[in-house]
Protein backbone atom coordinates (compact mmCIF):
# COMPACT_ATOMS: atom_id res chain seq x y z
CA UNK A 1 0.00 0.00 0.00
CA UNK A 2 2.75 2.59 0.94
CA UNK A 3 4.36 2.07 -2.42
CA UNK A 4 1.36 2.48 -4.74
CA UNK A 5 0.51 5.76 -2.37
CA UNK A 6 3.65 6.55 -3.60
CA UNK A 7 3.74 5.85 -7.13
CA UNK A 8 0.33 7.82 -7.10
CA UNK A 9 1.42 10.80 -5.79
CA UNK A 10 4.26 10.70 -8.23
CA UNK A 11 1.44 11.12 -11.14
CA UNK A 12 1.29 14.60 -9.83
CA UNK A 13 3.00 17.26 -10.94
CA UNK A 14 6.65 18.19 -9.49
CA UNK A 15 9.44 20.64 -8.82
CA UNK A 16 9.78 22.74 -11.79
CA UNK A 17 7.91 20.79 -14.16
CA UNK A 18 7.93 23.36 -17.52
CA UNK A 19 9.55 26.40 -15.99
CA UNK A 20 12.93 27.17 -18.22
CA UNK A 21 15.41 27.95 -17.24
CA UNK A 22 16.33 26.37 -14.04
CA UNK A 23 13.48 24.04 -13.59
CA UNK A 24 13.05 22.54 -10.14
CA UNK A 25 14.68 19.82 -7.84
CA UNK A 26 13.65 17.14 -10.79
CA UNK A 27 16.61 18.77 -12.63
CA UNK A 28 18.53 19.56 -10.13
CA UNK A 29 18.71 15.36 -9.44
CA UNK A 30 18.82 14.90 -12.68
CA UNK A 31 22.24 17.11 -13.27
CA UNK A 32 23.54 16.30 -10.16
CA UNK A 33 23.62 12.32 -11.58
CA UNK A 34 25.10 13.73 -15.22
CA UNK A 35 27.92 15.55 -12.75
CA UNK A 36 28.77 12.36 -10.85
CA UNK A 37 28.71 10.37 -13.59
CA UNK A 38 30.81 12.03 -15.64
CA UNK A 39 32.87 14.39 -14.10
CA UNK A 40 36.01 13.39 -11.38
CA UNK A 41 35.28 13.00 -8.30
CA UNK A 42 37.14 15.72 -7.05
CA UNK A 43 35.88 18.75 -9.35
CA UNK A 44 32.11 18.14 -8.06
CA UNK A 45 32.66 21.02 -5.79
CA UNK A 46 34.28 22.78 -8.06
CA UNK A 47 33.28 25.61 -11.01
CA UNK A 48 34.82 23.81 -13.97
CA UNK A 49 33.86 24.18 -17.93
CA UNK A 50 32.16 20.83 -17.01
CA UNK A 51 30.57 21.78 -14.00
CA UNK A 52 28.99 25.13 -14.14
CA UNK A 53 27.88 25.46 -10.30
CA UNK A 54 25.66 28.26 -10.93
CA UNK A 55 23.48 25.73 -12.62
CA UNK A 56 22.23 23.87 -9.77
CA UNK A 57 25.93 22.72 -8.23
CA UNK A 58 26.16 20.18 -5.92
CA UNK A 59 25.44 22.17 -2.63
CA UNK A 60 24.74 18.39 -0.12
CA UNK A 61 27.29 16.23 1.48
CA UNK A 62 28.93 13.37 -0.63
CA UNK A 63 26.34 10.84 0.45
CA UNK A 64 23.98 12.68 -2.12
CA UNK A 65 26.62 12.26 -4.40
CA UNK A 66 27.21 8.79 -4.28
CA UNK A 67 23.35 8.09 -4.47
CA UNK A 68 23.70 7.81 -8.23
CA UNK A 69 23.54 4.04 -7.33
CA UNK A 70 19.90 3.63 -6.90
CA UNK A 71 19.39 0.85 -4.91
CA UNK A 72 20.00 2.66 -1.70
CA UNK A 73 16.39 4.22 -2.71
CA UNK A 74 15.16 0.76 -1.90
CA UNK A 75 16.56 0.38 1.38
CA UNK A 76 14.31 3.28 2.20
CA UNK A 77 11.29 0.88 3.51
CA UNK A 78 13.90 -1.46 5.08
CA UNK A 79 15.35 1.29 7.47
CA UNK A 80 11.76 2.59 7.92
CA UNK A 81 10.92 -0.55 9.61
CA UNK A 82 14.19 -0.30 11.79
CA UNK A 83 12.06 2.33 13.28
CA UNK A 84 9.61 -0.28 14.73
CA UNK A 85 12.67 -1.06 17.46
CA UNK A 86 12.06 2.60 18.68
CA UNK A 87 8.28 1.85 19.88
CA UNK A 88 6.62 -1.21 18.11
CA UNK A 89 9.50 -3.58 18.95
CA UNK A 90 10.27 -1.90 22.29
CA UNK A 91 9.31 -4.37 25.26
CA UNK A 92 8.80 -1.51 27.63
CA UNK A 93 5.66 -0.38 25.78
CA UNK A 94 4.30 -3.94 25.92
CA UNK A 95 2.10 -3.43 22.92
CA UNK A 96 -0.14 -5.33 21.03
CA UNK A 97 -0.09 -6.68 17.16
CA UNK A 98 -2.62 -4.43 16.20
CA UNK A 99 -0.49 -1.47 17.63
CA UNK A 100 1.99 -2.34 15.74
CA UNK A 101 0.37 -2.77 12.57
CA UNK A 102 -1.11 0.78 12.74
CA UNK A 103 1.75 2.42 13.93
CA UNK A 104 4.01 1.24 11.08
CA UNK A 105 0.92 2.18 9.03
CA UNK A 106 1.21 5.78 10.60
CA UNK A 107 5.02 5.49 9.86
CA UNK A 108 4.96 4.59 6.11
CA UNK A 109 2.14 6.38 5.48
CA UNK A 110 2.70 9.76 6.97
CA UNK A 111 1.34 12.76 4.47
CA UNK A 112 3.89 15.37 4.66
CA UNK A 113 7.26 12.88 3.93
CA UNK A 114 5.24 11.50 0.93
CA UNK A 115 4.16 14.97 -0.61
CA UNK A 116 7.55 15.87 -0.37
CA UNK A 117 9.52 13.40 -1.67
CA UNK A 118 7.12 11.66 -4.04
CA UNK A 119 5.30 14.56 -5.42
CA UNK A 120 8.06 17.80 -4.96
CA UNK A 121 10.77 15.34 -5.79
CA UNK A 122 13.65 14.76 -3.28
CA UNK A 123 15.49 12.19 -1.50
CA UNK A 124 14.90 13.54 1.86
CA UNK A 125 13.41 9.54 2.45
CA UNK A 126 16.76 8.36 2.35
CA UNK A 127 18.73 10.99 5.38
CA UNK A 128 15.15 10.13 7.01
CA UNK A 129 15.55 6.56 7.06
CA UNK A 130 19.70 6.31 8.02
CA UNK A 131 18.27 8.77 11.10
CA UNK A 132 16.06 6.48 11.67
CA UNK A 133 17.84 3.70 11.56
CA UNK A 134 20.23 5.69 13.97
CA UNK A 135 17.76 6.16 15.89
CA UNK A 136 16.78 2.51 16.31
CA UNK A 137 20.06 1.44 16.89
CA UNK A 138 21.03 3.85 19.65
CA UNK A 139 17.84 2.81 21.70
CA UNK A 140 18.56 -1.18 21.21
CA UNK A 141 22.37 -0.17 22.30
CA UNK A 142 23.83 -0.35 19.64
CA UNK A 143 25.50 2.99 20.31
CA UNK A 144 28.45 2.64 17.92
CA UNK A 145 25.99 1.51 15.11
CA UNK A 146 23.85 4.24 15.71
CA UNK A 147 26.84 6.86 15.81
CA UNK A 148 27.84 5.40 12.09
CA UNK A 149 24.35 5.74 10.76
CA UNK A 150 23.79 9.05 12.01
CA UNK A 151 27.20 10.65 10.48
CA UNK A 152 25.54 9.07 7.56
CA UNK A 153 22.10 10.78 7.48
CA UNK A 154 24.07 14.28 7.97
CA UNK A 155 26.72 13.48 5.32
CA UNK A 156 23.81 12.78 2.99
CA UNK A 157 21.72 15.96 4.36
CA UNK A 158 23.31 18.49 6.51
CA UNK A 159 19.88 19.18 7.64
CA UNK A 160 19.88 15.85 9.56
CA UNK A 161 22.32 18.16 11.78
CA UNK A 162 19.22 19.33 13.32
CA UNK A 163 19.18 16.19 15.46
CA UNK A 164 23.02 16.89 16.67
CA UNK A 165 21.92 18.14 20.08
CA UNK A 166 19.66 14.98 20.89
CA UNK A 167 22.10 12.32 19.45
CA UNK A 168 24.73 13.83 21.67
CA UNK A 169 22.53 14.27 24.85
CA UNK A 170 21.40 10.87 24.70
CA UNK A 171 24.55 8.94 24.15
CA UNK A 172 26.74 11.46 26.40
CA UNK A 173 24.46 10.69 29.31
CA UNK A 174 24.57 6.56 28.45
CA UNK A 175 28.11 7.09 28.83
CA UNK A 176 28.19 8.68 31.97
CA UNK A 177 26.49 5.74 33.53
CA UNK A 178 28.71 3.18 32.36
CA UNK A 179 31.98 2.12 33.51
CA UNK A 180 34.94 3.57 32.09
CA UNK A 181 32.69 6.71 30.64
CA UNK A 182 36.08 8.32 29.29
CA UNK A 183 36.57 5.28 26.95
CA UNK A 184 32.82 4.84 25.87
CA UNK A 185 33.12 8.36 24.83
CA UNK A 186 36.24 8.09 22.85
CA UNK A 187 34.71 4.77 20.67
CA UNK A 188 31.99 7.37 20.06
CA UNK A 189 34.26 9.81 18.70
CA UNK A 190 36.47 7.16 16.87
CA UNK A 191 33.32 6.46 14.95
CA UNK A 192 32.10 9.75 13.94
CA UNK A 193 35.42 10.51 12.86
CA UNK A 194 36.12 7.67 11.23
CA UNK A 195 32.43 7.85 8.87
CA UNK A 196 32.73 11.30 8.06
CA UNK A 197 36.36 10.90 6.73
CA UNK A 198 35.38 7.63 4.54
CA UNK A 199 32.79 9.97 3.32
CA UNK A 200 34.51 12.94 2.86
CA UNK A 201 37.50 10.87 1.57
CA UNK A 202 37.90 12.34 -2.01
CA UNK A 203 38.06 15.84 -0.29
CA UNK A 204 39.95 15.80 2.11
CA UNK A 205 42.66 18.16 0.20
CA UNK A 206 40.09 20.55 -0.60
CA UNK A 207 37.86 20.25 2.39
CA UNK A 208 37.34 24.08 2.93
CA UNK A 209 35.70 24.73 -0.24
CA UNK A 210 33.90 21.64 -0.51
CA UNK A 211 32.34 22.65 2.78
CA UNK A 212 31.96 25.93 2.18
CA UNK A 213 30.12 24.59 -0.76
CA UNK A 214 27.97 22.50 1.19
CA UNK A 215 27.35 24.38 3.99
CA UNK A 216 26.53 27.54 2.02
CA UNK A 217 27.23 30.72 4.77
CA UNK A 218 26.45 33.47 2.53
CA UNK A 219 22.70 32.07 1.94
CA UNK A 220 20.83 33.19 4.51
CA UNK A 221 22.36 36.71 4.99
CA UNK A 222 22.82 37.82 0.96
CA UNK A 223 18.93 36.66 0.19
CA UNK A 224 18.00 39.61 3.37
CA UNK A 225 20.67 41.70 2.64
CA UNK A 226 19.65 42.70 -1.04
CA UNK A 227 16.58 44.23 -0.24
CA UNK A 228 18.21 46.65 2.01
CA UNK A 229 20.34 49.72 1.13
CA UNK A 230 23.39 50.76 2.96
CA UNK A 231 26.36 48.61 3.60
CA UNK A 232 26.54 49.71 7.36
CA UNK A 233 23.37 48.67 7.88
CA UNK A 234 23.35 45.60 6.64
CA UNK A 235 26.29 44.76 8.44
CA UNK A 236 24.40 45.85 11.96
CA UNK A 237 21.36 44.03 11.15
CA UNK A 238 22.80 40.57 10.07
CA UNK A 239 25.52 41.14 13.27
CA UNK A 240 21.90 41.62 15.54
CA UNK A 241 20.23 39.12 14.02
CA UNK A 242 23.14 36.15 14.34
CA UNK A 243 23.37 37.33 17.66
CA UNK A 244 19.58 36.97 18.58
CA UNK A 245 18.96 34.02 16.99
CA UNK A 246 22.42 32.13 18.35
CA UNK A 247 20.83 33.08 21.89
CA UNK A 248 17.15 31.92 20.91
CA UNK A 249 18.65 28.83 19.80
CA UNK A 250 21.00 28.29 22.79
CA UNK A 251 18.41 28.39 25.18
CA UNK A 252 15.75 26.57 23.04
CA UNK A 253 18.31 23.26 22.24
CA UNK A 254 18.86 23.02 26.42
CA UNK A 255 16.36 21.10 26.84
CA UNK A 256 17.11 18.43 24.44
CA UNK A 257 21.01 18.46 25.07
CA UNK A 258 20.88 18.39 28.92
CA UNK A 259 17.52 16.36 29.42
CA UNK A 260 19.18 12.75 29.06
CA UNK A 261 22.34 13.87 31.53
CA UNK A 262 19.34 14.58 33.82
CA UNK A 263 17.22 11.43 33.85
CA UNK A 264 18.38 7.66 32.76
CA UNK A 265 18.17 7.95 29.14
CA UNK A 266 14.74 6.29 28.02
CA UNK A 267 13.36 5.94 24.44
CA UNK A 268 11.19 8.76 25.16
CA UNK A 269 13.29 11.19 26.63
CA UNK A 270 15.20 10.40 23.31
CA UNK A 271 12.70 10.96 21.01
CA UNK A 272 11.68 14.08 23.01
CA UNK A 273 14.44 15.51 22.50
CA UNK A 274 14.52 14.74 18.73
CA UNK A 275 11.73 16.54 18.30
CA UNK A 276 12.69 19.65 20.23
CA UNK A 277 16.34 20.04 19.35
CA UNK A 278 14.59 19.93 15.56
CA UNK A 279 12.09 22.66 16.11
CA UNK A 280 14.69 24.73 17.74
CA UNK A 281 16.25 24.64 15.11
CA UNK A 282 13.15 25.00 12.48
CA UNK A 283 11.92 28.15 14.65
CA UNK A 284 16.05 30.16 15.08
CA UNK A 285 18.41 28.79 12.29
CA UNK A 286 19.43 31.52 10.22
CA UNK A 287 18.39 30.22 6.69
CA UNK A 288 15.11 27.49 7.08
CA UNK A 289 13.47 25.73 3.89
CA UNK A 290 10.22 24.35 3.73
CA UNK A 291 11.29 20.64 4.15
CA UNK A 292 13.41 21.15 6.82
CA UNK A 293 10.16 20.69 9.33
CA UNK A 294 9.90 17.07 8.16
CA UNK A 295 13.07 16.88 10.57
CA UNK A 296 10.34 17.27 13.55
CA UNK A 297 7.59 15.47 11.55
CA UNK A 298 9.80 11.80 11.86
CA UNK A 299 10.26 11.62 15.53
CA UNK A 300 6.33 13.24 16.51
CA UNK A 301 5.83 10.15 13.81
CA UNK A 302 7.89 7.82 15.95
CA UNK A 303 5.30 9.09 19.43
CA UNK A 304 2.09 7.57 17.77
CA UNK A 305 1.99 5.04 20.58
CA UNK A 306 3.12 7.20 23.74
CA UNK A 307 1.97 11.00 22.09
CA UNK A 308 -1.16 9.94 19.84
CA UNK A 309 -2.57 13.93 21.17
CA UNK A 310 0.79 15.60 19.38
CA UNK A 311 0.55 13.16 16.33
CA UNK A 312 -2.95 14.25 15.71
CA UNK A 313 -2.55 18.01 15.67
CA UNK A 314 0.96 18.23 14.20
CA UNK A 315 1.15 16.09 11.04
CA UNK A 316 -1.78 18.18 9.78
CA UNK A 317 0.12 21.35 10.61
CA UNK A 318 3.11 20.51 9.12
CA UNK A 319 1.47 19.38 5.87
CA UNK A 320 -0.48 23.16 6.12
CA UNK A 321 2.81 24.99 6.39
CA UNK A 322 4.06 23.92 3.39
CA UNK A 323 0.86 24.55 1.20
CA UNK A 324 2.76 27.71 -0.39
CA UNK A 325 5.23 25.47 -1.75
CA UNK A 326 2.94 22.52 -2.43
CA UNK A 327 0.17 25.01 -4.53
CA UNK A 328 2.16 26.96 -6.81
CA UNK A 329 3.48 23.02 -7.94
CA UNK A 330 -0.03 22.17 -8.15
CA UNK A 331 0.29 19.45 -5.55
CA UNK A 332 -2.84 20.76 -3.35
CA UNK A 333 -5.21 18.06 -4.53
CA UNK A 334 -2.47 15.47 -3.60
CA UNK A 335 -1.91 16.46 -0.61
CA UNK A 336 -5.14 16.50 0.50
CA UNK A 337 -5.70 12.76 -0.42
CA UNK A 338 -2.93 12.08 1.78
CA UNK A 339 -4.15 13.87 4.68
CA UNK A 340 -7.83 12.41 4.55
CA UNK A 341 -5.86 9.10 4.46
CA UNK A 342 -3.69 10.39 7.28
CA UNK A 343 -6.80 10.91 9.29
CA UNK A 344 -8.84 7.35 8.73
CA UNK A 345 -6.28 5.57 9.92
CA UNK A 346 -5.95 7.66 13.18
CA UNK A 347 -9.48 6.74 14.81
CA UNK A 348 -7.68 3.01 13.79
CA UNK A 349 -4.60 3.69 15.75
CA UNK A 350 -6.55 5.14 18.70
CA UNK A 351 -8.63 2.17 18.62
CA UNK A 352 -5.94 -0.18 18.70
CA UNK A 353 -4.66 1.00 22.09
CA UNK A 354 -5.02 -0.50 25.39
CA UNK A 355 -6.14 3.01 26.96
CA UNK A 356 -7.32 6.00 25.25
CA UNK A 357 -5.84 9.34 24.95
CA UNK A 358 -7.04 11.64 27.44
CA UNK A 359 -8.02 15.28 25.36
CA UNK A 360 -9.32 17.87 27.79
CA UNK A 361 -12.19 20.32 26.71
CA UNK A 362 -9.79 23.04 25.78
CA UNK A 363 -7.29 21.06 23.60
CA UNK A 364 -10.34 20.28 21.83
CA UNK A 365 -11.64 23.33 21.26
CA UNK A 366 -8.11 24.95 19.91
CA UNK A 367 -7.38 22.22 18.10
CA UNK A 368 -10.48 22.03 15.69
CA UNK A 369 -10.69 26.03 15.78
CA UNK A 370 -7.29 25.60 14.63
CA UNK A 371 -8.11 23.33 11.66
CA UNK A 372 -11.00 25.38 10.02
CA UNK A 373 -8.93 28.69 10.22
CA UNK A 374 -6.84 26.14 8.05
CA UNK A 375 -8.93 25.13 5.78
CA UNK A 376 -10.97 28.59 5.28
CA UNK A 377 -7.50 30.20 4.34
CA UNK A 378 -6.73 27.33 1.89
CA UNK A 379 -10.44 28.23 0.85
CA UNK A 380 -10.21 31.79 0.57
CA UNK A 381 -6.85 31.70 -1.43
CA UNK A 382 -8.40 30.18 -4.09
CA UNK A 383 -11.28 31.75 -4.40
CA UNK A 384 -10.52 35.33 -3.70
CA UNK A 385 -7.63 36.98 -5.19
CA UNK A 386 -4.89 38.80 -3.00
CA UNK A 387 -5.05 42.31 -3.42
CA UNK A 388 -2.45 43.64 -5.90
CA UNK A 389 -0.43 45.67 -3.33
CA UNK A 390 0.36 42.53 -1.44
CA UNK A 391 1.06 39.93 -3.63
CA UNK A 392 2.02 37.40 -1.56
CA UNK A 393 -0.78 37.95 1.32
CA UNK A 394 -2.05 34.64 2.03
CA UNK A 395 1.40 32.93 2.41
CA UNK A 396 2.11 35.38 4.87
CA UNK A 397 -0.73 34.52 6.99
CA UNK A 398 0.08 31.16 6.37
CA UNK A 399 3.87 31.72 7.63
CA UNK A 400 2.55 33.37 10.66
CA UNK A 401 -0.72 31.04 11.60
CA UNK A 402 2.05 27.89 10.98
CA UNK A 403 4.88 29.71 13.23
CA UNK A 404 2.71 30.27 16.34
CA UNK A 405 1.10 26.48 16.50
CA UNK A 406 4.80 24.95 15.76
CA UNK A 407 6.27 27.19 18.59
CA UNK A 408 2.96 25.91 20.84
CA UNK A 409 4.21 22.17 19.72
CA UNK A 410 7.87 23.50 20.69
CA UNK A 411 6.66 25.10 24.07
CA UNK A 412 5.11 21.83 24.90
CA UNK A 413 7.67 19.50 23.77
CA UNK A 414 10.23 20.96 25.98
CA UNK A 415 7.25 20.86 29.06
CA UNK A 416 7.62 17.08 28.21
CA UNK A 417 10.98 16.54 28.12
CA UNK A 418 11.85 19.10 31.51
CA UNK A 419 8.69 17.09 33.33
CA UNK A 420 10.07 13.75 32.55
CA UNK A 421 13.29 14.69 33.55
CA UNK A 422 12.22 15.68 36.99
CA UNK A 423 9.85 13.15 37.13
CA UNK A 424 13.22 10.14 36.85
CA UNK A 425 15.22 12.19 39.51
CA UNK A 426 12.66 12.39 42.22
CA UNK A 427 11.71 9.16 41.59
CA UNK A 428 15.89 8.32 41.77
CA UNK A 429 16.18 10.15 44.90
Amino acid sequence: VAVLVRLCVALHPYSGEGTPPMYGDYEAQRHWMEITLHTPVQEWYFNTSSNDLQYWGLDYPPLTAYQGVRCVGLCFDSFYLECMDVQVGSSSLNCNKAEQAWALAVILLQPASIIIDHGHFQYNCISLALATAAVGAVVRGWDVVGSVLYCMAFNHKHMALYYAPAFFGHLFGKCLQRRRPVLQVLRLGVAVVGTCAVCWWPFLSSWEVAAQHNLSWGDGTVDLGTAIPGGSCYINLQFQRARKNSVALWFDEKPAVAGDWLQAPSTNGFLLALVNSSLGFYLFAFQVHEKNILLAALPVTLLALTEPELLRWFIPLVTFSMTPLLRREGLLIATGALLLLFAAMYPMLIASRASEPSFTRPQVVAGWTSFFVAVSVLVVQEVVEPPARYPYLYSTVIVAFSFVHIAAFAAYGNWRQWTMACSSRSKSE
